[in-house]
């Protein structure tokens, strides 16, 4: 206050010294030169740009008063002055301290605060100014308030250094207030309940500690004001009012209470629809679009209006007129209580593409990506092909959070430029070291799967695996643009020695696998695509001197140790997922049959089908809900389907809560066999956890899982000349929680707690369950 009262001074008495020639008394003269003294930190050009008078020209008394102003409003200064020596013009200035350093203390995050300070030019090395301060702190205050703080202090303090001034701000938040109650005024036609349900705040119950709808914000309730219209357009009331929306607080601070007072009118119905304008599009088409969102009579809904208003603009917008609008006039009819609309359709100019643009795609080729939209250049725009290029770029796994727009070329309306922004993501597993997994404990590993392989779209993995039950090794290869035209091919080679008693309780032998298929991609439509494998298989079995399930010695019997394999995989596959990683909408499903052709040693065939279907549901949380269906059988001259080639189910990949592959058909001697026909049942609701956000790579999830193995071919076992049925009664079932994480190398972590609900004595649980590492099919 005290540098204040110096410039009112100053500013309104005038005073030109050195001369002690007193203001207004001397005549006006051409200023030869400026000096300006007293400067230390600030610069003389920092000072120049606020002087109102320069070398050369004519200053009179009028003039000192605007200077003193200009110089002073800078900001730099506490105090200035204008001195006069013969036609020299003597600035004297004291510089404001700098702010040396800012400490805030009080609160753990910081972030919001200090944007505050940065808006108020409240910043190290600045000048101090107490005014800009005062304004910051305020701001602090008001931020705090809108959150609900109700009892917050706030205050600065400053030390002098040898640098300058050190501030301190010290916060107290207090307790955060919390939602106590939600009342409405005036509402006739809805319970407080259905409209409660409708906003955002809420009061608190066991689950707003993850919600935090009982926390109070400003921009919460202006929400809430406009969500209450909401829900009475889309029923109805096409005049309501949300008149005021009332906090109030209890003395101590702590609880708020909320009363939105509205006046609801009466409801209204939807009247004559017309459809007029430019119908550069068939009018039927429309007509029906129309029809399937609003009927003549139903219950007026804005919402209804905006769905059919932006499927309009879509169809036209596919067929070249991505400019066109659908406008609305709405004509009430108070009598008869609807509202006729007609839809106007204003076409614009039909637009075509010139170029196709990609940016932030720093390692990916844009052939790569190009490849996946189908939108092509020197053609009339579709957005129905803009969007699918976008989710087709999306879903391959190499880019995230791809966003598309238009720009139109300088000196034309009807011709655009499209872009591509992508966000690359990590395509590139790793798995290399240690996996743990409930049934297989230490595996060690080494391999990696590396989609779009150094940015050319070609897929590379490897593994070299062990374990104590398995060892694995592979190398494949795939370039899903072999031929061209999204004609894909590709080839893999491996090498597989399982000895599964070690992990779990099955017979003990050794099976020797090895072999090499090539397959190729054929692209059907925007989802689907067929695929063609052919493959050679060498396999052979090894025995302990330990006595055989029948099972087993029959059919080694018959069969033999040696076989060589030859056969062909014909698999459908469709993929309408948004997203490669953890999708929130979407299908995937797959459908294969693979086929033992006829000069192979053994003679068989398996028929598999994958499901996966996702929905979001409520914010962040998406529901899926998914299958995995196995059959298998023997024909020709083979009389038991092979042993080994059996589907086995339970623990992590199928249904946690028991242990890996322990469920279905026993042997003779009592040890899990596996069968020929598999039957898993999935669902689940998952989200980012409360300490994510939406895009992070953790995901928390709820399930339901179900399923069993069958055998349809060896229905019985006997045991001590006792013959029994081998397949289990009935399926099991188990509910949990997890929580998956994707590293930064690419690497699923999952840690599983699950409780079997559907169970039989005898069953092997497994209530908690663990893994990371890939699994590499």
């Amino acid at each position: 206050m005290h540098s204040k009262k110096i410039f009112v001074a100053i500013a309104g008495c005038m005073v030109l010294m050195a001369t002690a020639l007193p203001a207004n008394a001397f005549s006006p003269f051409k200023v030869s030169s400026i000096k300006v003294e007293g400067l230390r930190q600030v610069s003389r050009d920092a000072v120049n740009q606020y002087l109102t008078i320069h070398t050369g020209e004519t200053i009179s008394p009028q003039d000192t008063n605007s200077m003193l102003e200009g110089i002073y409003d800078s900001g730099l200064f506490e105090t200035v002055e204008l001195m006069k020596d013969g036609s020299t013009v003597i600035v004297i200035v004291k510089e404001r301290p700098v702010i040396s350093e800012i400490s805030i203390q009080g609160i753990k995050s910081k972030r919001e605060v200090n944007e505050i300070l940065r808006d108020t030019q409240v910043i190290q090395g600045y000048m101090y100014d107490p005014g800009k301060i005062e304004k910051a702190l305020e701001l602090i205050e008001r931020h705090y308030l809108a959150k609900g703080n109700f009892n917050i202090s706030i205050s600065s303090s400053t030390k002098e250094s040898k640098s300058g001034i050190d501030l301190t701000v010290s916060i107290y938040e207090g307790d955060e207030a919390k939602v106590k109650e939600i009342s409405f005024t005036g509402n006739k036609a809805f319970s407080a309940k259905e409209l409660k349900s409708s906003i955002i705040h809420g009061t608190t119950s066991f689950i707003s500690w993850y919600t935090k709808t009982d926390r109070y914000a400003r921009e919460k309730l202006l929400a809430d004001v406009e969500a209450l219209r909401s829900y009475y357009l889309d029923r109805g009331y096409v005049n309501v009012q949300v008149d005021s929306a009332q906090v109030s607080l209890s003395p101590d601070k702590k609880k708020i209470f909320i009363n939105f007072k509205m006046t609801e009118g009466v409801q209204y119905f939807f009247g004559n629809m017309k459809l007029s304008g430019d119908m550069v599009t068939e009018k039927e088409k429309l007509q029906v679009l129309l029809n399937e969102y609003i009927k003549q009579g139903d219950v007026f809904s804005r919402k209804k209006i905006s769905e059919v208003k932006v499927a309009m603009e879509k169809v036209l917008g596919a067929q070249g007129y991505s400019k066109a609008e659908v406008r609305l006039d709405f004509v009430p009819d108070e009598i008869n209580r609807t509202v006729n609309i007609d839809f106007y359709i204003v076409s614009n100019v039909k637009v075509m593409v010139r170029n196709i643009n990609f940016k932030g795609n720093n390692l990916t080729k844009d052939s790569v990506l190009r490849r996946n939209v189908a939108q092509q250049e020197a053609t009339w725009i579709s957005t129905d092909l803009l969007e699918f290029g976008r989710e087709a770029i999306e879903r391959h796994g190499y880019s995230k959070n791809v966003s598309v727009k238009t720009d139109d070329v300088l000196g034309y309306n009807d011709v655009v430029d499209v872009t591509y922004n992508v966000e690359e993501q990590k395509s590139t597993k790793f798995s290399a070291g240690i996996q743990y997994s409930s049934a297989d404990k230490l595996i060690l590993n080494l391999g990696a799967e590396m989609v779009n392989f150094m940015g050319t779209g070609k897929d590379i993995d490897f593994v070299f695996e062990r374990s104590k039950s398995f060892s694995n090794y592979s190398f494949g290869f795939f370039n899903p643009d072999f031929y061209g035209d999204n004609v894909g091919m590709g080839y893999r080679l491996y090498y597989n020695k399982s000895e599964l008693s070690k992990a779990s309780n099955v017979f003990d032998y050794t099976s020797n696998n090895k072999g090499a298929n090539v397959f190729w991609s054929l692209p059907l439509s925007r989802y689907n695509s067929l695929i063609l494998s052919l493959a050679y298989d060498k396999t052979r079995l090894s025995f302990t001197n330990a006595p055989q399930p029948v099972e087993i010695s029959n059919f080694v019997i018959s069969e033999g140790e040696l076989f060589k394999e030859w056969s062909a995989t014909l698999q459908f596959k469709h993929n309408s997922q948004d997203k490669y990683i953890f999708p929130t909408k979407g299908t995937y499903q797959s459908l294969s049959l693979k086929y033992a052709v006829p000069w192979s040693d053994l003679k068989y065939y398996k028929l598999d089908y994958e499901l996966s279907w996702n929905k979001p549901v409520y914010k962040n949380i998406v529901f899926n809900a998914g299958t995995t269906l196995g059959y298998a059988n023997r024909y020709g001259n083979t009389k038991y389907y092979p042993f080994y080639k059996n589907y086995y189910t339970g623990g992590a990949d199928s249904i946690r809560g028991f242990e890996d592959r322990s469920l279905g058909p026993k042997d003779s001697q009592g040890r899990e066999a596996g069968g020929n026909l598999l039957i898993n049942l999935r669902t689940s609701f998952s989200t980012p956890p409360p300490f994510s956000d939406q895009g992070s790579s953790i995901r928390l999830s709820a399930f339901v899982e179900a399923g069993q193995v069958y055998d349809t071919i060896v229905k019985t076992r006997t045991v001590n000349g006792v013959t029994t049925n081998r397949n289990p009664s009935g399926i099991r079932s188990s509910v949990g929680v997890a929580l998956k994480w994707y590293t930064p190398l690419g690497i699923p972590l999952e840690f599983a707690l699950a409780k079997p609900i559907i169970k039989r004595p005898g069953d092997q649980l497994r209530v908690p369950s663990f893994s990371f590492g890939m699994v590499f099919n």
